[in-house]
C-alpha cells in the first residue's frame, strides 16, 4: 500500500544572546512582508537537482504570509498556521499541490560581538511518504546554516527532513487525501506530522561572521507528492533563559528555559555534577545572591539538533516590584472582555511590559487579550525595566445570564397586545422594546400593539449584561360583520315598521345608503345611519311596491370598502 508523507514545518527562530542585542530587521516578518529575505522558487529534477530562480515578489500559494489574526489551522496537523509564541505572522513555504515544485527562503545576518549568540529554532513537521521512492525522490524540508564568511556549513544543527515513516516524534494524521498520481489512479495515503519542538543554533564563536539561514521545501521528484513548511521568527532578542532578575521586595526567582526541547537539566555553573531540576523551569527560593550563575543543558530530539548549554547570571535590583491583578473578574456572556484594561492590574506600582498566556508553563500565548470571549483562567506576566518578573492568574467568570424568556401574544381585534406581559419581570432589570431586529426603531407604545408581527425586547441586568428576545404578536380578526335590513316597511304612522334603516353589527363603518326604484330612479340618500327612510320621495308617499337599497361602508379591521345591496317593499 502506498504511503505518503506530507511535510508541514513550523519554525520559530529567536535570536537570543546572553545579553540584550539588536534583532535582525524583519527576521520575524514583523513588518508583515518579506523584506530582508531572499525568495526563490522553481522545480526539482528527477535526480534531485534544484532549478531555482530568485523572485522579488512572493509567488502565492507557494510563498504565503500567514496572519495570526486569521486564526487558521493546518488541515493535516490541526495546529495554527502561525506560531503560538505570540507572533503576528508566519510564512508558508510551499503548499499541498503537487508538480515537482521547490521553494527556498534565505536570511543573511551578521553575528554581533557578544559572548554568546544563539538562535532558538522551534519547528513541527508533517511528511507525505510515497512508497517506492528513494531518499532523493522524496518530499523534504531542509534547514541549513551557512558560514558565508568562511564558505562552510555550520554543522549543528543542520537537518534534512526526508519523508519516511520512522522519523522520531511523528504522529499519524486523521486526514487521508485522495492524491492523483501522474500516471493515473489515486494514491490513498496516511499523513504523518510532528508537533512543535525546538533546538538551538549556537553561533558562539562566530562573532563578526556573516551567516545565512537557508530553508528549502520541495515536492517529490516524480511530481506526485508534496512537502511544505510554515516558519516564523520570534523578535524577542534576549537571553533564552528568562526570569533571572529579582527586585528588592521579591524573595524568589523562577528561571525558565526556552520552550519545546526534548530534555532540560539545570545546574549551578560552578558545579555541573549536581542536577537541580529536569523541567523547563527552575524555581529558587529564597532568591540567590546577585551574580550567581546557572547553566541549562538542553537537548533536541535525537538527530534533529544538538546539545547546547545556556548560561545566565542572577541579577538583583534595588527597585521594588509591585504587580497586582484582580483575581476574579466578571463579564457578560456573548461579549468581549479586555484583559488589557487598567482595571485588571489596579493597585500595581510602576511601569511594566505585560504578556498574556493561556498556559504560562508551556508559554501558550493568549491571542487578542483585549477580545476575550470565553470564561476561564488566564495568566499575566509583568516585567519591569530591571527585568524583574512575576506571573499572576486571573479568573474570568460570566455574570449570571440575563433571564429573558418570552411567550408569544395573541389577542382578538380590537384588543391590543402588551409586550410587557410576554415575559417574567425581574427587579433591577431595564427593558426596551423595538419593532425591528436591529433594534433601531423603538416602540412608542409597547403596551398597545395593534398589528400582528415580530417584535423585540432587550433586557439589561444590573451588571449591564444584555439579552434580546423576540415576541410574535398575533392580532386575530374579529367575527365577520353583519348588515341586516327589513324586507318591508308599512309607513302608516302607527309607529311599527314606519321607516327603513340598516342595522350594523361588528367592525364596519357606515358610509352611505341610497334608495332606488325598480326602474333605477334615484329616490333617497343619507350618510348617517340614524337617518331612516320613511318611504317618501320629494315629500310625497311612494306607492306600494318593491324598491332597492345600496349600502357603502368600510371594513374597520381590513380597511377595505364594503358594498351591499338589497330590496325593501312598501306595504300599506
Amino acid at each position: 500500500m502506498n504511503r505518503f508523507a506530507h511535510v508541514l514545518f513550523w519554525m520559530l527562530i529567536s535570536t537570543c544572546p546572553a545579553v540584550f542585542s539588536q534583532c535582525p530587521d524583519n527576521i520575524g516578518f514583523e513588518r508583515g512582508d518579506f523584506s530582508g529575505w531572499q525568495m526563490f522558487t522553481g522545480e526539482i529534477a528527477r535526480n534531485g537537482a534544484l532549478s531555482l530562480s530568485e523572485t522579488s515578489q512572493p509567488v502565492e500559494p507557494r510563498l504565503t504570509l500567514m496572519k495570526a489574526s486569521d486564526e487558521k489551522f493546518d488541515r493535516y496537523g490541526n495546529f495554527p498556521t502561525v506560531s503560538p509564541n505570540g507572533s503576528g505572522f508566519a510564512v508558508r513555504l510551499g503548499d499541498d499541490n503537487t508538480g515537482r515544485g521547490v521553494d527556498r527562503l534565505i536570511y543573511a545576518l551578521s553575528v554581533p560581538n557578544t559572548p554568546q549568540y544563539a538562535l532558538i529554532l522551534n519547528y513541527a513537521v508533517v511528511l507525505q511518504n510515497p512508497e517506492g521512492h528513494s531518499d532523493v525522490e522524496q518530499p523534504r524540508f531542509a534547514v541549513r546554516v551557512f558560514n558565508e564568511t568562511d564558505n562552510k556549513e555550520v554543522e549543528c544543527p543542520a537537518f534534512d527532513f526526508i519523508a519516511n515513516q520512522n522519523l522520531p516524534g511523528f504522529k499519524i494524521s486523521d486526514i487521508v487525501t485522495n492524491n492523483p498520481l501522474p500516471n493515473g489512479g489515486v494514491d490513498l495515503s496516511s499523513i504523518y506530522y510532528k508537533d512543535w519542538t525546538s533546538t538551538t543554533i549556537n553561533l558562539q564563536g562566530y562573532a563578526g561572521k556573516k551567516i545565512q539561514l537557508i530553508f528549502t521545501a520541495n515536492d517529490c521528484t516524480r511530481g506526485g507528492h508534496f512537502g511544505y513548511a510554515y516558519f516564523d521568527i520570534n523578535e524577542q532578542c534576549n537571553n533564552p533563559i528568562t526570569g533571572n532578575a529579582y527586585c528588592s521586595n521579591q524573595n524568589f526567582v523562577s528561571l525558565k528555559g526556552p520552550r519545546g526541547f526534548n530534555s532540560y537539566k539545570w545546574y549551578k555553573s560552578d558545579d555541573m555534577t549536581k542536577v537541580l531540576d529536569t523541567t523547563q523551569t527552575l524555581n529558587i527560593s529564597p532568591a540567590p545572591p546577585n551574580g550567581t550563575r546557572y547553566s541549562l543543558v538542553v537537548d533536541a530530539l535525537p538527530g534533529l539538533g544538538c546539545r547546547d548549554t545556556l548560561n545566565v547570571a542572577i541579577i538583583k535590583s534595588d527597585e521594588s516590584f509591585v504587580f497586582k491583578v484582580e483575581p476574579v473578574l466578571y463579564f457578560c456572556k456573548g461579549s468581549k472582555f479586555n484583559l488589557r484594561s487598567p482595571l485588571v492590574t489596579s493597585g500595581s506600582v510602576g511601569k511594566f511590559s505585560l504578556e498574556y498566556y493561556i498556559n504560562p508553563i508551556t508559554e501558550e500565548y493568549l491571542r487578542d487579550p483585549d477580545k476575550i470571549s470565553q470564561s476561564g483562567t488566564y495568566y499575566i506576566k509583568a516585567t519591569n525595566s530591571a527585568g524583574c518578573t512575576n506571573t499572576l492568574k486571573v479568573e474570568l467568570r460570566y455574570y449570571d445570564e440575563v433571564d429573558l424568556t418570552t411567550s408569544d401574544l395573541k389577542v382578538v381585534y380590537p384588543a391590543t397586545a402588551d409586550l410587557s406581559k410576554a415575559y417574567t419581570h425581574h427587579s433591577g432589570y431595564k427593558y426596551y422594546y423595538y419593532s425591528n431586529n436591529k433594534l433601531t426603531v423603538p416602540l412608542a407604545d409597547f403596551q398597545n400593539i395593534n398589528a400582528s408581527g415580530k417584535y423585540y425586547i432587550k433586557a439589561i441586568s444590573e451588571s449591564g449584561c444584555e439579552k434580546i428576545a423576540s415576541v410574535n404578536v398575533t392580532i386575530d380578526p374579529p367575527a365577520p360583520f353583519v348588515i341586516s335590513a327589513p324586507k318591508a316597511i308599512t309607513p302608516n304612522g302607527d309607529g311599527i315598521n314606519d321607516a327603513f334603516g340598516l342595522t350594523l353589527e361588528g367592525f364596519i363603518e357606515f358610509g352611505t345608503i341610497s334608495i332606488y326604484s325598480r326602474s333605477g330612479q334615484f329616490l333617497y340618500k343619507t350618510n348617517k345611519q340614524s337617518n331612516l327612510w320613511d318611504g317618501n320621495w320629494n315629500g310625497k308617499p311612494l306607492p306600494v311596491g318593491t324598491y332597492y337599497w345600496l349600502f357603502e361602508g368600510t371594513d374597520q379591521y381590513y380597511h377595505t370598502k364594503v358594498t351591499k345591496g338589497g330590496y325593501v317593499s312598501i306595504i300599506k
